[in-house]
């Protein structure tokens, strides 16, 4: 399987995964106890940082086809 993906790929969706678990957590449907990953991740200089992604406004009405 390792040959079918690139090693950048699996970094993404490992961060993904990781970005999952929080929210899941945050919305307390699981727990976890991230302290020590926030730890190691301070200590390699990279804290762990959340991210507002703003989601561009929708239209309401929206034509895709006749």
């Amino acid at each position: 399987m390792l040959r079918e993906t690139s090693i950048h790929d699996l970094l993404i969706s490992l961060n993904r995964m990781n970005e999952f678990d929080r929210m899941l957590v945050d919305l307390e449907v699981s727990t976890c106890d991230f302290l020590l990953e926030d730890e190691a991740l301070k200590e390699a200089g990279k804290p762990f940082v959340r991210d507002l992604i703003f989601l561009p406004p929708l239209e309401e009405h929206r034509q895709y086809s006749d």
